[in-house]
């Protein structure tokens, strides 16, 4: 009988530690520098799925930041990539908090919300907002937005996830009026503009060079108002991460001043 308790208790023992291990596997690693990185031969890159970003063509991928994240880790750390889909900055940024994704590759503008969670690399781009509605229809079109001050009492949608919320309220307290803003559970600003043009919805905001890339196929589209000042945009890095960051800051810094830059950009931007 005695016997029998202490195998019970070995394998109780055995099932409990098993159990410890298991649990300790699935916990967030926390933030890993390029030492961790190169020693586990993979990186783990949190990036959004669109026609810009990052796409399918066929069988394999494609896009602005898919190459431009590939060349920078072919380049500098030498190892495998983890792709990562997220459908929004915000579950990217959380993300890369829970030590479960080491790079953002997205064009995340360099705000002070954002700062408070993340740090943002060498600017990529320099890009603005702008509201994103129906060409006029005549002289008489009250619905027409010909300027900031036409916003008073109007709805925005935006992107959920996206960072406009903020603009949108500074933007108010500027011209002493309301602006209401909505929030839409769409996967990206082509799925925005694509309910505008459709009729759906009014006014829309988001990036102007995402937005002046979906004009060239809406042509019903103006995005001529702009709602906020030019921001710096760069990939997202964990803030204890300093060689990871040092690393792209520096490869970024060269690239985005070559010509190899301005093809890439070209290629899914024009």
């Amino acid at each position: 009988m005695q016997k029998r308790t202490k195998i019970i208790g070995v394998i109780l023992f055995i099932l409990l530690f098993i159990n410890v291990i298991l649990l300790w596997a699935l916990l967030p690693s926390g933030p890993r520098d390029i030492e961790k990185i190169q020693k586990s031969g993979e990186i783990r890159i949190a990036v959004r799925m669109n026609q810009i970003d990052c796409m399918m063509r066929g069988d394999t991928m494609a896009g602005f930041q898919y190459e431009l994240a590939k060349m920078f880790v072919d380049s500098c750390l030498k190892v495998k990539i983890k792709w990562v889909r997220v459908p929004d900055v915000a579950e990217a940024i959380l993300l890369m908090e829970k030590g479960k994704v080491d790079l953002i590759a997205q064009n995340i503008p360099r705000t002070t919300d954002v700062l408070q969670h993340i740090s943002i690399s060498t600017p990529i781009l320099l890009s603005k907002s702008v509201l994103v509605q129906r060409k006029s229809s005549g002289d008489e079109d009250t619905i027409y937005v010909k300027n900031q001050l036409d916003l008073g009492k109007k709805q925005l949608c935006i992107v959920r996830g996206s960072s406009y919320a903020q603009r949108i309220q500074h933007l108010a307290e500027e011209i002493s009026d309301t602006i209401y803003v909505s929030e839409l559970k769409v996967h990206d600003a082509e799925e925005l503009i694509l309910l505008i043009a459709k009729g759906s919805i009014r006014y829309g905001v988001c990036d102007e060079k995402i937005a002046n890339y979906f004009v060239k196929r809406f042509p019903g589209i103006d995005t001529n108002v702009e709602i906020g000042f030019p921001q710096l945009q760069g990939w997202g890095l964990n803030k204890r991460t300093p060689e990871l960051t040092k690393s792209a800051n520096r490869w970024l810094e060269h690239f985005t001043k070559s010509d190899k830059f301005n093809v890439l950009y070209a290629k899914y931007y024009n």
